[in-house]
């Protein structure tokens, strides 16, 4: 019998922890009705995130120079697949889909807003220039998950008219509060019942500024000793000696718990209070804030992208400021827990943010490039 799924060819930088990449997952493993998903990396790496039954290929390229040998691996996977989409995720995977696109429709994914000069590497910073004036030739759409990232890149060039907007969302069915996985989950990570315990969930990383936010940490503590810190996210163990370090010059040995890569995040999630953001710069609209909302936690959050325009963030503060980010820490420890707000953030999870809402934005899209709406 013959195969009528449409191909779709994803090509995405890697899949190690990320919101673009569980964002891509979401895609390839649910959206498999009408579609069959093959995913190319640049990167050689690990993936972290399920793939379901798609087909994974790896340019194997190099971080550190240009791979122009890339070009023709990719056309030989393109020429394999023979694609009726090609959908590319941030910056680097957008350039390389110049090659491919007499071949089929191609949608752009960007999932970031502005880029810090002094955090993020040159060669990024002049593919988003050079993405500006690409846009108005090689995507045929291009799919934002955030306002602020739409409005910033067509501030600088991108193709308005080729604009969409197609918000983040989590699985409330995968997230959600629960008494006794709360209580399990503080007794197997070592928290006691008076402990209020503060969560980050984000790799270790420039943009994500856990130096400001170990500052907070040690501030927040003068004044509230029973706050405790859980960082989660790629880099954040103590096999990483920068973010120990760190620790060790705050005097936080004994008040930060690092535990690296999860997948049990809702299990990490009922163990907190309290979900703290401290980006400083490039966040559209952060997985982690939709995340903790479903599970109704309150949240803490630097002044990035749309995070407040989103109704869930409880405390925004200017960024790269631990004083005023060790205020909103500090505040929240000493406020009673409010179940109305908790029912509130869940219900607006459900409602705007929820996976189901995304992929029929995704779905809705895909049909608009393949002339079928």
């Amino acid at each position: 019998m013959t195969d009528q799924k449409r191909p779709v060819l994803h090509i995405i930088p890697s899949l190690q922890q990320g919101g673009a990449e569980r964002i891509l997952s979401d895609v390839v493993t649910q959206m498999g009705g009408d579609y069959r998903h093959h995913v190319v990396t640049l990167l050689d790496e690990p993936p972290f995130f399920d793939l379901g039954g798609a087909d994974l290929t790896t340019l194997k390229m190099d971080r550190t120079r240009w791979d122009f040998g890339a070009v023709g691996r990719l056309t030989m996977v393109a020429d394999q697949v023979r694609p009726s989409l090609i959908h590319s995720w941030m910056y680097h995977a957008n350039l390389l889909s110049i090659v491919l696109r007499r071949r089929a429709p191609v949608l752009w994914s960007i999932h970031n807003t502005d880029l810090s000069q002094s955090g993020t590497r040159l060669r990024t910073r002049l593919i988003n220039r050079a993405g500006a004036g690409l846009s108005q030739i090689v995507p045929n759409l291009i799919a934002y998950c955030s306002k602020s990232a739409k409005d910033i890149h067509e501030a600088v060039g991108y193709a308005a008219r080729k604009g969409r907007l197609i918000e983040n969302g989590v699985d409330t069915t995968a997230l959600f509060p629960e008494a006794k996985l709360r209580r399990d989950s503080r007794r197997a990570l070592g928290f006691a019942d008076a402990e209020f315990v503060a969560c980050s969930l984000a790799r270790f990383s420039p943009q994500k500024d856990h130096a400001t936010l170990l500052a907070a940490i040690a501030q927040a503590r003068t004044t509230a000793p029973e706050l405790r810190m859980l960082l989660v996210g790629s880099g954040c163990d103590r096999d990483n000696p920068a973010l120990r370090e760190m620790v060790q010059q705050f005097g936080l040995d004994d008040a930060v718990l690092m535990l690296g890569e999860r997948h049990d995040i809702n299990a990490i999630l009922n163990a907190a209070d309290l979900l703290v953001v401290s980006s400083a710069f490039g966040e559209a609209l952060p997985l982690a804030i939709l995340e903790a909302s479903a599970v109704g936690l309150p949240v803490v959050s630097t002044a990035v992208g749309n995070v407040g325009e989103l109704g869930l963030v409880d405390s925004i503060v200017p960024i790269r400021d631990s004083a005023r980010l060790a205020e909103a820490i500090g505040a929240a420890a000493s406020q009673l827990h409010a179940p109305e707000r908790a029912a509130a953030k869940r219900h607006l999870i459900k409602t705007r943010f929820s996976t189901d809402r995304m992929l029929s934005a995704y779905a809705a899209t895909y049909r608009e490039l393949l002339g079928e709406l």
